[in-house]
Parts: structure tokens; C-alpha cells; sequence
């Protein structure tokens, strides 16, 4: 509770003697749950939505489905293909 008093005094630029001297507990309390809170919203926002998680993996895997042959990474070296008449 100390630390928050701290950074709650800093962010409100106020001294934590001046801080704890205006407000009660209750209040204390009650900023330390709106700090929570607005944590939660913000690690929400970093989120993708899931339209977005589509199109990210779109772009990551575009050439599967639309008959793009894609580049076999070594896989087939070595082999020779059949020569064509």
C-alpha cells in the first residue's frame, strides 16, 4: 500500500505526506482499484481483435489457398525432376 502511495503522490504531484494527510483509506483504496482497472483496459487494447489475428495470419500464410506455390526451404534438394518431353 506504501509503494502505491508513492506512485499515486507522484502522479498526482504531491508529497505521500500531503497525499495521505487529504484522502482516507476508502479513497486510497478506491484509486488503487481505478490503477487496476486501467491496467486491465490498456494490456486489453495491446490485444488484437480477432479481425486483426485473421488478417495477421492472411498475410503470414497468403499463398496456401490461392495456388501460389510456395518455396520448399531445402526440402527438396537433392532430387531432380523428371525432364519434360
Amino acid at each position: 500500500m506504501r509503494y502505491f502511495a508513492f506512485s499515486l503522490a507522484r502522479e498526482l504531484g504531491m508529497t505521500v505526506r500531503v497525499l495521505l494527510s487529504t484522502i482516507d483509506s476508502r479513497e486510497l483504496s478506491e484509486w488503487i482499484a481505478y490503477f487496476r482497472l486501467e491496467k486491465r483496459r490498456s494490456e486489453e487494447r495491446k490485444k488484437p481483435s480477432p479481425e486483426q489475428l485473421a488478417e495477421k495470419l492472411k498475410v503470414a500464410f497468403g499463398g496456401l489457398d490461392s495456388g501460389v506455390s510456395r518455396p520448399t526451404h531445402g526440402r527438396n534438394r537433392g532430387k531432380r525432376s523428371a525432364p519434360q518431353k
